[in-house]
């Protein structure tokens, strides 16, 4: 069973994305800041991880960047959720290395369907044949 790390500081965001990946059969771990999220992808390994911008501690650009420059992790599926949902906002995400934006409010529904397309693709990248 695929692990979905959440990185949220609003408890009440958090436990709705908890809510609905548990609901839709994927296992989930919950960090409320930056450095405990770090800490919690570099210890579990998950699948994918959904991850907040403006966080406690340690921002969600931050944490991007240390997971894209961990050679155990940088590719790990990262999609950014955020209440800063301006074209720069999205771009300067995308530009981070995040695999998808969603800009806040959100609906739980999508989030998974999202969460989902992008696990497909990571595992199409991983079974595809790389020629040179």
């Amino acid at each position: 069973m695929e692990i979905i790390q959440i990185i949220e500081d609003d408890s009440a965001q958090a436990g709705l994305l908890d809510f609905a990946l548990r609901k839709a059969r994927f296992r989930t771990n919950v960090a409320h800041d930056g450095e405990n999220g770090l800490r919690d992808v570099q210890r579990v390994i998950p699948s994918l991880v959904l991850l907040d911008v403006m966080l406690p501690a340690m921002d969600g650009h931050e944490v991007c960047r240390k997971l894209r420059s961990d050679p155990a992790t940088p590719a790990i599926p990262i999609i950014m959720i955020s209440a800063l949902g301006s074209e720069e906002h999205r771009l300067a995400g995308l530009d981070l290395g995040v695999d998808d934006y969603i800009p806040k409010p959100f609906s739980p529904r999508e989030v998974v369907a999202r969460v989902r397309a992008v696990l497909r693709r990571s595992r199409t990248r991983e079974q595809s044949p790389v020629y040179l």
